[in-house]
């Protein structure tokens, strides 16, 4: 949280969370927001994400606002993995250093 909502790592878990839903279904842009908003305004989801952090519902609804805004399906998961793909690799030995 300390780097932001719009962060390359906050948008890189708003994108694994999204590809995650599409096991079961597939979102679109206003059903992330949807739920985003949900989880911010319904008092028993914000009370889960309070004992983690009380800024982390409005957190989470602002790095969602910001991933439907820029239209970056994907974009911030690539940039965290392409940036640690190689010392990833290297740590568990499949990689050339």
């Amino acid at each position: 949280m300390p780097k932001g909502a719009s962060s390359p790592e906050a948008q890189a878990c708003v994108e694994a969370w999204r590809r995650h839903m599409e096991t079961f279904w597939t979102p679109n842009d206003e059903q992330l927001l949807g739920l985003a908003n949900g989880y911010h305004d319904d008092p028993r989801f914000r009370a889960n994400f309070d004992k983690i952090d009380p800024n982390l519902a409005g957190f989470i609804r602002e790095a969602v606002k910001a991933y439907v805004k820029k239209g970056h399906r994907f974009l911030g998961l690539h940039r965290f993995f392409f940036r640690n793909m190689k010392r990833t690799l290297g740590s568990l030995g499949g990689a050339d250093k």
